[in-house]
């Protein structure tokens, strides 16, 4: 069942990344939208350390959409019960955990909080050199490997 898994974190993962690069391309076009609006707020929103600016103190930074992605999820998961329950299970639990790796470290940095794990500190620092530059390193967490493929990444 490592199969279905895998694909699930595969499927959110490059998902992820592409969405998030073509709404990068969007706002670098002027292009105005309800989406567009809000990544760009969210990168405004806050200043080069991560913290919110004392105006938006009581402002919900914006996460990704996951009234959209859920309902993805939800149609791949009912053609993918047609084929097994346990396949489908194991996709769902793959995209989820994806889901949760990457708005976890979202969430580490946007509340600027320090871990003592290497790697994931790591993580967290190329998050904030994609607010500071906005053409990089789109993978969060789980799409690094797409910053790699596709040469988005980019350490300082």
């Amino acid at each position: 069942m490592l199969t279905p898994l895998l694909s699930g974190l595969f499927v959110w993962s490059l998902g992820h990344y592409v969405i998030h690069r073509t709404l990068h391309s969007l706002i670098s076009n002027k292009h105005k939208s309800s989406l567009t609006l809000g990544e760009n707020n969210h990168h405004t929103m806050y200043d080069r350390g991560g913290r919110k600016r004392k105006a938006d103190a009581g402002a919900r930074f914006i996460t990704f959409p996951y009234n959209i992605t859920l309902l993805v999820l939800v149609c791949l998961s009912l053609i993918l019960l047609l084929i097994d329950v346990r396949v489908s299970l194991y996709f769902c639990l793959g995209f989820l955990f994806g889901m949760f790796l990457d708005d976890t470290v979202h969430n580490l940095y946007h509340l600027n909080v320090k871990t003592k794990i290497a790697f994931v500190d790591k993580i967290v620092s190329l998050h904030k050199i994609h607010h500071k530059h906005k053409n990089c390193n789109y993978g969060f967490c789980c799409g690094l490997i797409y910053d790699f493929l596709f040469r988005t990444i980019r350490y300082h």
